[in-house]
């Protein structure tokens, strides 16, 4: 692995990902412990650090760490120093021991994935597309399927993967059946690493879902663009034929429309029209017993 890949992407565990018995804030937790531990699987930082990566409050942090502990995720050490202030021994900042290995099954993510506004549920719904897309671009589990991966409802999920839209880590592509029944999305990665973004990149203030307010590297990715994103949904049509198979629908169509239209003439023509001259005496003759009848 790179030195610029390995310092901007980090392993996540798929268990950690995938364990609907975790709360959303021990999961991100988790994330972050993992993500900032060194190579002996240490980290060692202080609840309001935690707090600060993790986006959450110190009570929260502590509500979580000892969910993990006790589901066997890490391992907290206890340490303390002597205060010559309070004239006693205090706490000191912890050390986290992440148990689970990171060698095999394990989730590359980007570290920016850290400093982006999403709640708990739409972090650990990212995680989930990221494990699901493995080393390509695309993946396309249903909404059922993302519920179960990480014990959410239906509406919960649409309105992580909206706020995963808003701040441009993924691209929802609606699919429709030839019925025109919709199917599984398909969700294209927009950000994979640092390397995308430029290192001039403005801060912007947390938003919800509702605003177009975009990540501190959404407006700032250089080669992927609307365009290009059309340009990749049409070239993958165009390999598994999805547009070959119209043009043979359509000819179809329109082979067996002009077939009908053939079929039709002959008929149309057996049955001559009569005349006027024929029309003519019927005419007059209602029209003289009419008038002879009111008279």
């Amino acid at each position: 692995m790179s030195k610029s890949k390995r310092f901007t992407t980090t392993k996540i565990p798929n268990q950690l990902i995938q364990d609907t018995s975790l709360s959303f804030s021990a999961r991100r937790l988790g994330a972050v412990l993992y993500g900032h531990s060194n190579r002996l699987g240490c980290c060692r930082k202080s609840l309001a650090t935690l707090a600060t990566l993790s986006k959450l409050s110190v009570t929260t942090v502590q509500k979580a760490i000892d969910e993990l502990s006790s589901a066997g995720y890490i391992a907290h050490i206890k340490t303390y120093r002597y205060s010559d202030q309070l004239g006693r021994m205090v706490y000191a900042v912890g050390i986290y021991h992440c148990l689970l290995p990171v060698s095999r099954d394990f989730t590359l993510i980007p570290r920016a994935l850290f400093d982006t506004p999403l709640n708990g549920s739409a972090f650990v719904a990212a995680l989930y597309l990221y494990q699901q897309t493995g080393n390509s671009s695309r993946c396309f589990p249903s909404l059922n399927a993302i519920c179960r991966g990480i014990g959410a409802s239906v509406s919960t999920v649409c309105r992580a993967v909206k706020a995963l839209g808003v701040v441009r880590l993924f691209l929802a592509l609606h699919c429709k059946k030839v019925n025109q029944a919709y199917c599984s999305n398909s969700y294209f990665i927009l950000f994979r690493s640092a390397g995308d973004v430029s290192d001039d990149s403005e801060s912007v203030q947390r938003s919800s879902p509702q605003l177009s307010k975009s990540a501190p590297f959404a407006s700032h990715i250089k080669h992927i663009t609307p365009i290009r994103i059309l340009q990749a949904v049409f070239s993958l049509f165009s390999k598994r034929g999805y547009f070959q198979k119209w043009q043979t629908t359509v000819l179809y169509l329109q082979g067996k429309d002009k077939a009908s239209r053939f079929q039709k003439a002959p008929f149309s023509q057996s049955r001559p029209a009569r005349s006027g001259l024929e029309r003519g005496p019927a005419t007059t003759q209602l029209s003289s017993s009419d008038t002879g009848g009111r008279g």
